[in-house]
């Protein structure tokens, strides 16, 4: 599952002129790729008298 929720990194590869320090070719290359998407479900049961209802949906998510 850890490989599905990081995706791929990309990159790529060249050749350097030992003496210039210059790119001499790309050798190759990757795209990076997306994480796949994942669908969690929660089953939560609340009980029907709450002392202070307001404060069960008080929390929000980033």
């Amino acid at each position: 599952m850890e490989d599905a929720l990081a995706g791929k990194h990309g990159g790529a590869l060249y050749v350097v002129n030992p003496s210039t320090g210059q790119i001499a070719t790309k050798v190759g290359e990757s795209e990076p790729q997306p994480s796949q998407s994942v669908y969690l479900t929660w089953t939560v049961t609340f009980k029907p008298t709450l002392k202070n209802p307001s404060r069960v949906f008080a929390a929000q998510w980033s």
